[in-house]
C-alpha cells in the first residue's frame, strides 16, 4: 500500500495553480478511477498526476487504498498536497461547472453572442460587461460613457456565453480557465458572425469570488464614420488647439504625448493625427506604430503588434523590442501606442533625439502633469526642459454630447440636485449665459439614446517652450499654469468644457461630473470666448 510521506501543505493563497486546471480534475464518476462514496470530501485527483488530500486524512487507510488501486490501473502520482476540505470542495464544484458549460451546445451560444454584438453596435456601445455570479449573470452596455444594464440570464448560460466567446478567439491561451485572469481577441471573419462595422473585440476575463466570472469586451469599430471622426474639429477640439496640433505636426522631430485616463479617446486622436499627417505629407512618409494590441486600422501606417507573450514582464520586454525594431526600419514617424514605463519612455526620447517625430499616449490627469510624470519616470532634466525634444502635449476627456433634437433649456430643468451636484452651483458656473445652456432630456427621443448623441472631446493642448518646461520641472506648477494661460493663450480642459456648456453642446451637470469644478472669473470667460 502507498506510503504518503513527501507532501506539501497548501492554503487558499497557494491555490491559484489548481483553480486554473479544474478541467483536469478526474470526475467522481470516472469508471477507471472511480472513488468510493465515503472519500468524496477527502481527496481529489488530477489527470496530470497531482493529488490533494484533506489534512486530517493524510494517513487514512481508505485514502491510501484508493490511491494504490489507481496506481495499479495506470495512474502515475507525481505530487501530493494537503489542504482544507473547503478547497477540495471548491475544486470539485469548479470542475462540475466546467463540465456543464461543455455540455451546452456552442452553436446557440455563438448565435447569442452575435445577437448581443448586433444590439451593441446599433447603440454605438464602446464596451460590453458580463458579470456572472452564483445564480445569475448580468449584461451591461457602456453607451456614451455610461453603464446600462440590458439583460439578465441564468448563471450557467452566462458561463456558457463567456466560454463561447473565449473559444471563438483567434488570439488567446489554449484553454479557457474559469479561475484565471485571461485576455483574448476576436477578429471579424471568425466563428462568431460580427456586424460589418465591427473590426474586432478585445476581451478581458477576470475571476470573481464564489466561482464567478467578469468579462469586459472592448468593441473596436472598422467603419470610420461609425465612431471615429476624420477631422479634429469633428471630434470636438477647439480651433486654437487644432492650430497647436498642426504646428506640432510640421515639426521635423520631437516627442508629442496624448494624455488621459482609459476610455478618453486617446487612440482615436492618435489615429486621426497620423492619418492627417500621412495625407498632408502626400503619402511620402514612413509611419510605424507599435501597439499592444492594434485597436484600429490606421491608413498609411505599418502597425506592429506585440505578440507571443504570456506575462507582463514578457509583454514589457516585447514592447521595447518592437520599438527598437521600428527604429531600425527607416521610419520618419513612430507611434508607440503607450508610454507605459521608464524603459519605453527612454526609447521614446531616444527616437526623438535621433531625428524622428514621435507620438504616443500616457496616463495623467492634465497636460502639465505629463511633465512631472516624465520626471518621476527618470527622464533627465536636459531632455525635459528642451522644447525641441518635448515638443507637445495634449490632454483630453470624452463628455456626452446633448441630442440637438430633445435637449432642454436649463431653466426648464426639474432637478435641484442631479448626481450629487446642486443646480445652484451649476447656475453659478453659467451666470449670465443661462439662455445658451441646455440639459439632457432623460426621456430621450427617436433620434438619441436617453438624451445624448455620442460623445465629444474636451481637451487642452500645449506647444512647449523653454520657460514653461523650466517652471514645471522646478515644481512651480501654479506659475506654469499662469504663464501658459496668459502668455501662450492656453485653454484648460475645464475652460474648454465651460465653452461647450455655454454653446449648448454638453450638459453642465455632466461637465461638472466629468471634469470637476473650476472658478472662472468673468474677465477670463470673456478672454476664452474670444479665442479662435
Amino acid at each position: 500500500m502507498i506510503e504518503i510521506n513527501d507532501v506539501v501543505i497548501i492554503g487558499e493563497d497557494d491555490s491559484a495553480e489548481f483553480y486554473n486546471k479544474v478541467d483536469k480534475v478526474i470526475p467522481l464518476s470516472d469508471r477507471r478511477y472511480k472513488m468510493p462514496e465515503g472519500l468524496k470530501k477527502t481527496c481529489i485527483t488530477f489527470t496530470d498526476g497531482d493529488v490533494i488530500i484533506e489534512k486530517s486524512n493524510k494517513n487514512n487507510l481508505s485514502v491510501r487504498s484508493y490511491l494504490t488501486t489507481c496506481m495499479k490501473r495506470g495512474y502515475e502520482i507525481k505530487r501530493i498536497f494537503l489542504a482544507e476540505m473547503s478547497l477540495i470542495r471548491k475544486l470539485y464544484e469548479g470542475s462540475q461547472d466546467n463540465e456543464r458549460i461543455k455540455l451546452i451546445d456552442e452553436q446557440p451560444m455563438e448565435k447569442a453572442a452575435a445577437s448581443l454584438l448586433r444590439d451593441a453596435c446599433a447603440l454605438g456601445v464602446s464596451d460590453i460587461h458580463i458579470e456572472v455570479k452564483e445564480h445569475e449573470a448580468s449584461i451591461y452596455f457602456r453607451v456614451n460613457g455610461d453603464m446600462r444594464k440590458v439583460d439578465e440570464k441564468e448563471a450557467e448560460e452566462g458561463h456558457a456565453l463567456l466560454a463561447s466567446l473565449y473559444n471563438a478567439a483567434d488570439n488567446s491561451d489554449a484553454t479557457y480557465k474559469l479561475y484565471a485572469y485571461q485576455s483574448a481577441r476576436i477578429s471579424s471573419g471568425g466563428r462568431i458572425l460580427m456586424p460589418p462595422e465591427l473590426q474586432s473585440l478585445r476581451l478581458q476575463f477576470n475571476p470573481l469570488t464564489s466561482g464567478g466570472r467578469y468579462m469586459v469586451a472592448r468593441l473596436l469599430y472598422a467603419d470610420k464614420n461609425f465612431i471615429q471622426k476624420t477631422e479634429l474639429s469633428e471630434m470636438g477640439f477647439h480651433n486654437s488647439q487644432i492650430r497647436i496640433i498642426n504646428e506640432l505636426v510640421i515639426e521635423p522631430e520631437g516627442v508629442n504625448l496624448v494624455a488621459g485616463p482609459t476610455g478618453s479617446g486617446k487612440s482615436t486622436t492618435l489615429k486621426v493625427i497620423l492619418e492627417n499627417i500621412y495625407i498632408e505629407k502626400e503619402r511620402k512618409v514612413n509611419i510605424i506604430s507599435i501597439e499592444d494590441p492594434p485597436e484600429y486600422e490606421i491608413e498609411g501606417t505599418k502597425q506592429l503588434p506585440v505578440t507571443n507573450v504570456d506575462t507582463e514582464e514578457e509583454r514589457g520586454a516585447a514592447y521595447s523590442k518592437a520599438i527598437v525594431s521600428a527604429l531600425r526600419s527607416d521610419p520618419d514617424i513612430i507611434m508607440p501606442g503607450e508610454a507605459r514605463d521608464s524603459a519605453v519612455i527612454k526609447l521614446v526620447f531616444t527616437a526623438a533625439m535621433t531625428g524622428h517625430q514621435v507620438w504616443s499616449s500616457i496616463h495623467t490627469n492634465s497636460a502639465i502633469a505629463v511633465i512631472s510624470r516624465l520626471r518621476d519616470q527618470g527622464v533627465e532634466q536636459y531632455k525635459l526642459t528642451d522644447p525641441k525634444l518635448l515638443t507637445g502635449i495634449i490632454s483630453q476627456r470624452l463628455v456626452k454630447k446633448l441630442c440637438t433634437h430633445c435637449k432642454i433649456p436649463i431653466y426648464e430643468n426639474k432637478y435641484n440636485v442631479r448626481g450629487g451636484i446642486k443646480l445652484i452651483s451649476v447656475l453659478n458656473d453659467v451666470k449670465g449665459y443661462e439662455k445658451c445652456v441646455f440639459v439632457s432630456n432623460p426621456s430621450g427621443c427617436e433620434q438619441c439614446n436617453g438624451g445624448y448623441s455620442g460623445r465629444v472631446v474636451v481637451a487642452e493642448a500645449i506647444k512647449t517652450d523653454f520657460k514653461l518646461l523650466e517652471l514645471v520641472y522646478s515644481n512651480r506648477v501654479e506659475d506654469a499654469y499662469d504663464y501658459w494661460r496668459d502668455k501662450l493663450n492656453g485653454l484648460t480642459i475645464k475652460e474648454h468644457g465651460w465653452l461647450k456648456v455655454v454653446a449648448g453642446i454638453i450638459d453642465p451637470f455632466d461637465a461638472r461630473a466629468r471634469l470637476g469644478s473650476e472658478i472662472i472669473s468673468d474677465e477670463r470667460k470673456k478672454q476664452i470666448l474670444s479665442l479662435d
